[in-house]
């Protein structure tokens, strides 16, 4: 009898330990496939992620190429499409000025023009003469010697009871980052595409600053016989010119002093440059006479 007890107390245990047993097998076979789940679920969202990032890459490769010119379409990118991009705003501000870093230039050139424009214009008087000195010696160009000798030669043109010269002078180099800085590109285009001055004095930066063999007159036609004159300019060497504008230095064997053809341009009509033509070519005149 008391063997029957021993016997059903220990299947009692040994049933006990085997639920607990396979209980503990089945937990443990959830975590593992709960494990794997959790695994597989984690490489495909970073499958996703690298699709997707790549995707992005691939998207800022094609626009660069857009707006570098390279190509015309992308069939990566369609309309409307934009890609999320998440930037702080210092970036996005060097982003903005990276990819329209022309058009803020150009804006940035328009402005300093129309600046200059109505500043001429507000300061502009009414002088007998105007020449536009375009090279980059100051002693030349910024000397009182040159505006006296031109009011002297020239003397009251207009009428007014005054001898009055004026000198645009720019300091042109040929270095379009220092010219641009400068403002002399801004100012030599504004005085090109106006009928204010009208005769030029310049030098070697001739050809490179306003291509002289199109925009001024041919003076052999006019001065046939002068032996200074070859084709559009008057040429300084072998005059007197630096000792009458007190000039001590070595006029350059390219320096010459030309008119401007009667072409239409930008700010003025046709009628208008005919006109400023004119009025400057009797102070041209004069000057040649006394130099020749």
């Amino acid at each position: 009898m008391s063997d029957n007890k021993e016997t059903k107390g220990k299947n009692k245990v040994s049933a006990f330990e085997a639920a607990r047993q396979f209980r503990e097998k089945a937990a443990a076979q959830e975590r593992e496939r709960q494990q794997r789940e959790n695994e597989k679920a984690e490489k495909i969202k970073k499958e996703k992620q690298e699709v997707y990032e790549k995707k992005l890459r691939d998207e800022k490769i094609e626009l660069i190429r857009m707006k570098q010119g390279e190509i015309e379409e992308s069939e990566l990118i369609t309309e409307g499409e934009t890609a999320a991009v998440k930037m702080t705003f210092g970036k996005r501000i060097s982003n903005f000025f990276y990819h329209n870093k022309l058009w803020i230039i150009l804006g940035g050139f328009v402005f300093a023009l129309a600046a200059f424009l109505i500043y001429d214009i507000v300061s502009k008087e009414d002088p007998d003469v105007i020449v536009m000195f375009i090279d980059s010696n100051y002693e030349i160009g910024e000397t009182e010697g040159l505006r006296n000798y031109l009011a002297d030669v020239c003397g009251d043109l207009n009428g007014d009871g005054e001898s009055v010269a004026s000198v645009y002078h720019m300091p042109y180099t040929g270095n379009d980052y220092s010219d641009f800085n400068n403002g002399v590109l801004t100012k030599l285009m504004a005085e090109m595409q106006n009928a204010d001055a009208m005769i030029i004095i310049s030098g070697k930066v001739a050809d490179e600053a306003f291509s002289p063999e199109v925009t001024l007159t041919d003076l052999e036609t006019l001065y046939p016989d002068n032996p200074n004159v070859r084709g559009y300019g008057f040429y300084l060497k072998n005059t007197d010119f630096a000792e009458k504008i007190g000039y001590e230095g070595e006029i350059d064997e390219e320096m010459f002093i030309g008119i401007r053809k009667i072409t239409k341009v930008q700010w003025a009509s046709l009628e208008e440059v005919k006109e400023a033509y004119d009025e400057a070519f009797p102070a041209f005149e004069k000057i040649i006479e006394d130099l020749s």
